[in-house]
């Protein structure tokens, strides 16, 4: 649990970043992450929030970044997600780490 994270900015940076949330549900984000997230975690979300570099947390080994690289996404939220879930159950959390993820490419639709 992030007991720390101001989730009203919390929610601003989603709002932000991700431009299909609305306010309603980037606070509903930032509440649920901020209840499920382990605190250890916590200096990359203050991080994130703040616009900063985010720190080297590592978890295994794992870190936000390289699962971002292998996911080949910018998503810092999802990439949190998947390292927590790591956290809390390695096996299935590594599982979902190297899933592949659908995607939509210009052209696919004709």
């Amino acid at each position: 649990m992030l007991k720390n994270i101001n989730q009203e900015k919390f929610a601003e940076m989603i709002l932000k970043s991700y431009r299909h949330q609305t306010e309603t549900s980037a606070h509903a984000y930032a509440k649920e992450f901020c209840e499920t997230i382990d605190e250890k975690f916590e200096p990359l979300a203050e991080a994130w929030i703040r616009g900063e570099k985010l720190p080297v947390i590592k978890e295994g080994n794992y870190t936000v970044g390289k699962i971002m690289s292998i996911q080949n996404t910018t998503d810092f939220l999802f990439a949190l997600k998947l390292l927590n879930e790591y956290r809390a159950d390695p096996v299935n959390g590594e599982a979902e780490i190297w899933r592949p993820r659908r995607a939509l490419h210009p052209g696919a639709r004709k």
